[in-house]
């Protein structure tokens, strides 16, 4: 895996043109998807990511700045906090602006990587799609999407049954309060119907462990 990441890596840095060393920013990048406390953010739903956009690529204006965004937009991840976003936005900032990149290319990374905050809908289309690729896991099969569903429990580990069912049920109920999960129409036939079935049963699951 860590042999695909840096072939992806490498190939995005000599597309974007960057400066200096990208050994450097790769084992930084690294280090952030390989800490013990993530199960579900990690290096693999980069790889996955990657793989989700690079179907689309021809759709996008600048495909180049949602490749990057996927780098970076879990970079900083602590499920205690709910800052993750905007401080992965700074150091993505910060490394761009060292790799020595136009800055209008930098502040579109940072829109799309503020934007995986899925707290406001983005009118952008490449930041639609990069949205609709953080969100591909929940239109997988359901044996994928438990695994996922596994692991951001386990990211939440240090969080009650209790406490855990409620705010994750909550965070499911506001995708399906949309009228659509997915934004744009090529994610929203490859995975709407089958987002909402899983989202469905994991309330279900979750059902169970809320006070009667």
């Amino acid at each position: 895996m860590h042999d695909r990441a840096r072939n992806e890596w490498m190939r995005l840095w000599i597309d974007v043109g960057a400066c200096g060393d990208p050994n450097h920013f790769f084992k930084d990048l690294l280090g952030c998807y390989s800490e013990p406390h993530r199960a579900y953010h990690v290096l693999d739903h980069i790889l996955v990511s990657l793989a989700e956009i690079a179907v689309v690529h021809w759709q996008a204006r600048d495909v180049n700045a949602i490749r990057m965004a996927i780098w970076y937009h879990d970079a900083v991840y602590d499920p205690r906090r709910g800052d993750n976003e905007e401080r992965s936005a700074v150091l993505a900032y910060l490394a761009m602006q060292n790799m020595e990149l136009d800055i209008d290319f930098i502040e579109r990374v940072i829109r799309h990587i503020l934007a995986t905050k899925h707290n406001v809908l983005p009118t952008d289309f490449d930041t639609q799609l990069l949205v609709d690729v953080d969100l591909a896991v929940l239109g997988q099969g359901a044996e994928i999407f438990d695994v996922y569903n596994r692991g951001i429990r386990k990211e939440y580990d240090w969080v009650s049954p209790v406490d855990y069912a409620r705010e994750r049920s909550e965070v499911l109920r506001r995708f399906l309060k949309r009228p659509h999960i997915y934004l744009s129409e090529h994610f929203r036939e490859k995975y709407e119907i089958k987002a909402r079935a899983n989202i469905f049963r994991a309330l279900a699951h979750l059902a169970k462990d809320l006070p009667r």
